[in-house]
């Protein structure tokens, strides 16, 4: 009796080794699927919240972080060889700027029409005399940006120099938000993070 016992439990055991592996074996195409086709934008881009013009500045801050980033991977990508014909054509801080506008069109108008149910509106344009006097005043100097040589301001992109690359820092934006509550106009400028 004592010899069947130890027995049961090792095969109950093994039991259950096999059907987490068959569970994890079933849920593997589901995390891939979510992973490669799951993303719908960034999230952050669509502002939804109860606070338009916050969630709004938040949206703008996700949406320059990630083409900033694509922009300073595609420039890594050139300097390392390792890139596309695409990637290569930022050679330059105008390159970089023309680039980063065209990363960024999608989410902008994302955020444009996120929230017409509720009755607001917003209007995104670039504030290039906004980057300029953000320059002037050397306000690009906090953080990491003041260890490198004076930006310069392509169209209310903002790009610095950095090792030879070309870095997007920030952007200027003139927006225009309409809630049922209110009207903003609003100039800011938003850094990229990090």
């Amino acid at each position: 009796m004592t010899g069947r016992r130890p027995r049961r439990e090792s095969d109950r055991g093994q039991l259950v080794l096999v059907a987490a592996a068959a569970l994890a074996i079933a849920l593997f195409p589901l995390v891939l699927a979510y992973l490669q086709l799951g993303y719908m934008g960034d999230i952050d881009a669509e502002p939804t919240g109860a606070e338009p013009e916050r969630e709004l500045h938040r949206a703008l801050e996700g949406a320059v972080d990630g083409a900033a980033g694509e922009i300073d991977t595609r420039a890594v990508e050139q300097a390392s060889g390792d890139g596309s014909a695409e990637s290569r054509a930022i050679d330059g801080a105008e390159a970089a700027a023309s680039a980063f506008r065209v990363g960024v069109s999608d989410d902008l108008e994302r955020v444009e029409r996120s929230r017409p149910a509720d009755g607001t509106a917003a209007r995104i344009g670039y504030a290039p005399a906004t980057a300029d006097a953000w320059i002037d005043e050397g306000r690009w100097r906090e953080g990491v940006a003041g260890k490198f040589p004076e930006p310069t301001a392509h169209g209310g992109v903002i790009v610095q120099e950095r090792a030879g690359q070309p870095t997007i820092i920030a952007v200027a934006f003139d927006v225009h938000l309409r809630t049922p509550e209110a009207t903003v106009d609003r100039r800011l400028v938003v850094r990229v993070s990090g």
